[in-house]
């Protein structure tokens, strides 16, 4: 065990040297990014700023992570979600918005050559948005599949793992860059949630439940 506090404490992800682990806490009263040592020392704090951080993602060299906030100013419409995507400088600073206007952004994922960042867009609602990449300063943004969330690369970049609910249960799919190729990865019995690749992609981690719930 590396935290001894009684918040809620998530979402942690090892940075790609390892020896360090940025994570979500609640120990200081607000929803924000820490880092960590492996070893348990070391706790450092990375956002104070007075909103809910979420979901850190390391660049693949480790110098910023990427994440998701409710840190910029609300969208007009009532009941319409505002997260966005954040990068920072992985000390916290230098932190700067990457989703455009109007847009709610969550879940972001950096390819393994750091040229693209995929992120889930919409509504928020479970089985509400679509996944898109774009480029680490938010430029050529696209759209890659709809009906989508929590996308994590493949080894060589080259596609997207997700969960969606295409069918009577949620699962693990893949889909190319480019759109093509969509297939599910998870036998249709078993439901399937927040995928993560390993960096040789030999793995696939994800949380399983079978039958309904």
């Amino acid at each position: 065990r590396l935290t001894e506090h009684p918040a809620l404490e998530f979402n942690a992800s090892f940075s790609p040297y390892g020896g360090q682990i940025a994570f979500v806490s609640e120990k200081d009263g607000n929803q924000d990014l820490y880092t960590i040592r492996d070893d348990g020392t070391g706790l450092t704090r990375l956002t104070t700023e007075a909103a809910l951080d979420d979901h850190p993602a390391w660049s693949p060299d480790g110098k910023q992570i990427a994440f998701a906030s409710t840190r910029r100013a609300a969208n007009k419409t009532p009941g319409q979600a505002w997260t966005a995507v954040f990068v920072m400088n992985s000390d916290g600073s230098g932190a700067r918005c990457l989703s455009p206007a109007g847009a709610a952004d969550y879940s972001p994922a950096w390819s393994p050559k750091g040229e693209w960042i995929a992120l889930a867009s919409g509504s928020g609602k479970a089985g509400g948005t679509d996944l898109y990449v774009m480029r680490p300063d938010g430029s050529e943004r696209r759209l890659v599949v709809a009906n989508g969330g929590w996308p994590s690369f493949s080894a060589d970049g080259e596609s997207l793992y997700f969960h969606s609910q295409r069918e009577a249960k949620w699962g693990i799919w893949r889909v190319n860059l480019d759109g093509s190729g969509l297939e599910r990865i998870t036998p249709v019995e078993i439901e399937g949630y927040t995928p993560r690749v390993s960096a040789d992609g030999r793995w696939l981690a994800a949380a399983l439940v079978r039958g309904s719930h």
